[in-house]
């Protein structure tokens, strides 16, 4: 066997995915760009669309949508080819994409929830026809714990105590960014 062929037939898991956005939302465009890269609304589109990351997302959606491929190859822009999707076309379009790369599970960061998400873990499951687990973003609750009090050994107190029961909440992981790759492991 070749390394090709064993890499290709290795799954893929995915450690830190995005929830997903719906597919009928309109100027998906734009909105794939934000999700991609978790800009905010302030931050520059341009700079955004400049990433390696948005040259995938379009990729893609030409390998997996002949609607979009025809799209592309007419001279149409990323705004003109990627279209709101009805129901059945984005379920069929993300079992067909998650399949080809061998996925098998998706861990979804929790913390960062763009507009237009699809919060339901079950819904995305089916979506995409994987395990779907979530990922405990540590930053994210530890900014909301530290609104709620007003000094450190309060907030050091309930964070931590929210922390060692992440599991019992159906979490698998933590996250920490950065490096996100620091922090997945939880106490048993």
């Amino acid at each position: 066997m070749s390394i090709n062929a064993f890499v290709q037939s290795l799954p893929l898991l995915d450690h830190h995915a995005h929830y997903l956005i719906r597919g009928d939302v309109a100027d998906r465009a734009h909105r794939l760009l934000r999700v991609s890269s978790e800009a905010d609304a302030q931050y520059p589109i341009t700079d955004t669309a400049n990433r390696l990351a948005w040259s995938a997302f379009q990729q893609t959606a030409r390998d997996f949508d002949p609607t979009v491929a025809a799209a592309y190859q007419r001279g149409a822009t990323p705004e003109e080819a990627l279209q709101p999707m009805d129901a059945d076309h984005y379920r069929d379009y993300n079992h067909r994409v998650f399949a080809a790369y061998h996925y098998q599970t998706l861990f979804i960061d929790t913390g960062f929830v763009p507009d237009d998400a699809i919060l339901d873990l079950n819904a995305t499951a089916d979506l995409t026809g994987l395990t779907v687990r979530p990922i405990y973003r540590l930053e994210t609750h530890a900014e909301a714990y530290m609104q709620q009090y007003a000094d450190f050994d309060a907030w050091s107190d309930h964070f931590l105590d929210a922390v060692g029961h992440v599991r019992a909440h159906g979490y698998v992981a933590a996250s920490l960014l950065p490096p996100t790759v620091s922090g997945y492991r939880l106490p048993r």
